[in-house]
């Protein structure tokens, strides 16, 4: 095959990497669900033309390193989402069957319908759409692992990925500082950030320090390798490493700290157990410390007070937080402890085990490791470690014989950048952030050893052939995850309470035809349950077609549960439709077990004091009136007087015991007295 020499199509496809690397963190890390879904449909059609153009050029193809590993977790992951008898899954995961098991009984007794016999197998999985989206996501990782590990093998070619990686860790820690002087908590001054503390271009100040702290490292150690032969470009990669350091401790991350130390040790450790002679064990270790020093010499007051929070985690309502959370995450872990709830589904399976009075909603576990072992059980963790451990030490053995000090450099730094990022796993969520992700993954697969070369026969019209079939099934794989991206896409701006009644019809199309496109997405049966709510009481022809629309959203509602059993909210909804439409007996069984699965919410038990209320059930409706008011925020007492008053006129008793005691509660008391009268 004629065409472009190889030389130049293995640079076009290193420089597309990096461009991948580099680019992935400006659109706030790539959490967004289109950022996200792009990003992954371009490592996988990347990877498969990158393949293909080798298979018609007759190069040789190679395995990559760890690549049985890297099979068996895809492998395991797609297993969590196929049906299996319940019987399995009630041994091997209780929780998941636990989850499952109330399609057969509330379920179909609110439908109308008898008997679970289509519920003999389910998956492994609450939630298989999150799962095959992250299943999706972890394979274009693997992708760009083999990638990097078949692209950066050489000197040069691993010291730019050391520039680019040091040029854009520059202009990240810049731009921090600049916005956050200028604009506070708003990305790119126009995107305001209510909770959390956005930095960089990131949305949480954690996940600007794990990027910057592994573009530090690689810079830095490039810097080590570079110091005998070109001092002035290791001077100014030493120079930008310090300057990425400074952002990183502007950001005041704890754990970016932590994992950054770590890094630091670890670099002087592989920079020392090379080099001998000449006083450079001492000069490097000195070198490294006198940067550590430095730093810690200018680090604000405010790093250091959040740093005191370690000694006292109780006086830092985040520390406390975390604590907490990663005690109930392992609660978690133990009721499904060898193969999880399914990958991507934390956040679903976690309220349960929630304890204290927080009321704040855990979307993940702030600990990447941690939300494995719930998500993949003990498999998922086994194969992970193994895979980076295995990785690691054979790619730093391999290191030892490296000729080149450049090249060692860039590889002592990208390893000591993947220890502090598996540090910093322990106590964030890096992992989850996909420009995160896929720096680890590069950085994994440039340190591994180089992959066996396969044998490969076929004559051209085989290799055409088999090429023409790996492209194909990239795009088709990467329009798939597009898809499921655009799905997810529109239904976060989609928001029933804030829809105007001349919008519901379009709205409802507009979900409609996603559901069509994507029908496993739960969210959307969600939304469309709620806006038929919203339409049952709020369009103009609210009576015509009221109990149309209930049963409608009632329908949309028991869809979204049937793949995603997990969800408290979802039961709630479906609750408050059969209430509405006069199935009382349902609606109670329905709301009993959404607070099974939802308990810290106090807005479900609002509402469900509400309901009860409404019915005469005073006793009942008062106690949930008190547990949702021991919650943090919890219930408002004047929000309590709102729910029982009306229906207890003026009984003092019963006013006193829904508001509480305290003085927020004495003035709501007086508040509603007065407006009573």
């Amino acid at each position: 095959m004629k065409g472009p020499s190889s030389n130049i199509l293995d640079w076009t496809s290193r420089s597309f990497l990096i461009l991948l690397v580099v680019a992935s963190p400006w659109p706030f890390g790539s959490v967004a669900p289109r950022a996200a879904s792009t990003l992954t449909a371009a490592l996988l059609v990347f990877y498969g033309l990158y393949w293909a153009v080798q298979l018609l050029r007759q190069r040789s193809p190679t395995a990559p390193h760890g690549w049985i590993w890297i099979v068996s977790g895809l492998a395991f992951v797609a297993i969590q989402n196929l049906p299996l008898p319940s019987a399995v899954t009630a041994f091997a995961a209780p929780a998941v069957a636990r989850a499952y098991a109330p399609l057969g009984t509330d379920l179909s007794a609110s439908a109308g319908v008898a008997g679970s016999a289509g519920l003999r197998w389910h998956p492994i999985s609450i939630e298989p759409f999150r799962t095959e989206g992250s299943l999706l996501q972890l394979l274009s990782l693997a992708c760009a692992f083999h990638l990097a590990n078949r692209l950066f093998r050489k000197s040069a070619e691993r010291s730019f990925l050391a520039y680019s990686l040091a040029a854009v860790g520059v202009a990240l820690s810049l731009f921090a500082v600049y916005q956050k002087a200028r604009f506070g908590t708003v990305l790119y001054g126009r995107v305001p950030v209510e909770s959390g503390s956005p930095f960089g271009p990131f949305v949480n100040h954690n996940h600007f320090a794990g990027y910057v702290e592994a573009a530090a490292l690689v810079a830095l150690g490039a810097a080590i390798g570079f110091s005998r032969r070109a001092s002035a470009l290791a001077l100014l990669l030493a120079g930008s490493s310090v300057l990425i350091g400074i952002a990183h401790l502007l950001s005041h991350s704890r754990g970016g700290l932590l994992a950054l130390g770590a890094g630091l040790v670890t670099l002087a450790l592989l920079s020392r157990g090379r080099e001998t002679g000449e006083g450079r064990p001492f000069v490097i270790t000195g070198g490294v410390l006198a940067v550590a020093a430095f730093l810690m010499v200018f680090a604000p007051s405010s790093l250091f007070q959040r740093l005191a929070s370690f000694g006292n985690p109780a006086a830092d309502d985040s520390m406390e937080f975390r604590i907490q959370l990663w005690s109930d995450s392992l609660g978690l872990s133990a009721s499904s402890p060898v193969v999880g709830t399914g990958l991507g589904t934390y956040s679903a399976a976690i309220p349960p085990y929630r304890s204290g009075p927080n009321e704040i909603r855990a979307e993940y576990a702030e600990s990447d490791w941690l939300q494995l072992l719930c998500e993949a059980g003990l498999i998922g963790l086994a194969i992970s470690a193994i895979l980076v451990v295995s990785s690691l030490r054979a790619g730093l053995r391999e290191a030892r014989g490296e000729t080149s000090e450049r090249s060692r450099g860039v590889l002592h730094g990208a390893a000591a950048a993947a220890v502090a990022l598996s540090v910093h796993g322990f106590v964030d969520f890096n992992f989850r952030i996909p420009s995160n992700a896929l720096l680890f993954a590069v950085l994994l697969g440039v340190v591994a050893p180089a992959g066996e070369k396969l044998s490969w026969k076929g004559g051209r019209l085989f290799r055409q052939s088999a090429a023409l079939v790996l492209v194909g099934l990239a795009l088709a794989v990467a329009v798939w995850t597009l898809r499921l991206g655009w799905s997810d896409e529109l239904n976060r701006r989609v928001n029933p309470l804030l829809a105007r009644p001349e919008e519901f019809t379009s709205l409802i199309q507009a979900l409609g035809k996603s559901r069509s496109g994507v029908p496993d997405n739960p969210d959307t049966s969600y939304l469309l349950g709620r806006l038929y709510n919203e339409e049952a009481y709020r369009s103009r022809d609210e009576a015509r077609y009221r109990e149309l629309r209930l049963e409608q959203a009632g329908e949309a509602f028991r869809e979204s549960l049937r793949r995603a059993p997990a969800r408290g909210r979802t039961w709630f909804e479906l609750g408050w439709t059969e209430a509405n439409l006069g199935r009382n007996p349902e609606a109670d069984r329905l709301f009993s077990l959404a607070l099974t699965l939802e308990p810290h919410w106090a807005n479900l038990r609002a509402n469900y004091a509400l309901f009860l209320v409404s019915r005469g059930r005073i006793d009942d409706a008062l106690v949930q009136i008190e547990a949702a008011r021991e919650l943090e925020p919890g219930l408002a007492p004047m929000d309590a007087l709102s729910i029982i008053g009306p229906h207890v006129k003026n009984d003092a008793h019963l006013l006193r015991r829904a508001a509480g005691s305290g003085p927020e509660a004495e003035l709501a008391l007086k508040t509603f007295g007065e407006s009573s009268e």
